[in-house]
Formats: structure tokens, sequence, C-alpha cells
């Protein structure tokens, strides 16, 4: 009888493990966070974590990610060494938090060229590069104002 729970119980353990860990690996989206699967836009194709997006890019602006596990304390050291080894100019520095993004993302804004900003993305500190985008050319139009009513004047509000 014990022999026959122990087999049933490896059985299920396996099915299990097969389930959620098919081929020995570990089946997350975490596993897979850094893997470019693909450009954005077809028309305009992306090499490695250099990433061109929807709309109308911001000549020579581009957002640089780091990676997540990047402790905060090292991100402004890392866009300071950008800085010195690549020439680029950090946008918005000289806000309070000089133009870093410390919590919720890790990473900054440059103006630099598109070959510098494709150096940039190989480096494995850094999780990806994108274009910056200027949205509100993707946005919908304004609606023109509606035209004055062609209904005749009320006679009532005269008497």
């Amino acid at each position: 009888m014990k022999t026959v729970a122990a087999s049933t119980l490896t059985l299920i353990l396996l099915v299990v493990g097969l389930l959620f860990f098919p081929g020995g690996k570990v089946n997350s989206q975490e596993q897979g966070r850094n893997i470019y699967k693909g450009p954005l836009n077809p028309n305009r194709p992306s090499p490695g974590k250099f990433r061109k997006g929807y709309g109308t890019p911001v000549p020579g602006e581009y957002n640089v990610y780091l990676r997540k596990d990047i402790p905060s304390e090292q991100v402004k050291a890392i866009a300071q060494e950008f800085v010195d080894k690549y020439g680029i100019t950090i946008i918005n520095s000289d806000r309070p938090d000089g133009g870093i993004w410390t919590v919720l993302i890790k990473g900054f804004a440059a103006k630099t060229s598109e070959s510098v900003a494709m150096k940039i993305s190989e480096d494995p500190r850094v999780d990806h590069v994108s274009e910056y985008v200027d949205f509100s050319s993707i946005a919908e139009p304004k609606q023109p104002p509606p035209s004055p009513s062609t209904r005749p004047p009320d006679d009532s509000l005269n008497n």
C-alpha cells in the first residue's frame, strides 16, 4: 500500500513539475524579460535592446532604462559614467533629482546620437534604451467646435 501511495505521489509531482517547469527551466516572465521579441514597429526594425517606438520620435532624445536589480544608489553614478564615457547630456539635470529615475523605474532621459544610444543599450547594466516619442502626434485630433444650430428661433421667447 505504501508503494502505491509513493508511486502515485511521485507521478503527481512529475506531472506538476512538467506543467510548471517545461524543459527543466523556470517558466516565468522574469526569465524572459530581457529577450527582444521583435520590433514594436515592423517598418523600423530594432536591434537588440535598442527599441524604436510608435509615434514621432524626438530626434536625439532617448530613455535609458537600467535593470531592476541595480541598486537605486548606483543609478546616478551609472548615469554620470555614461556622461563621461559617451558625452551624453542628461535631460532635466537641473531638477532636484538630477533627471535621474530611482524609484519605480531606474534610468534617465538623455540627449545623444542614435549610435551612442545603441552603444549604451549594449551595457550589461542596461535593460533597454528606447527613443523618446512625442505621443501628441498619435493622439486623437481635436474635434472642431460644433456649428451653430440651423433651427429657426423660437418665437415663444419673444412674446
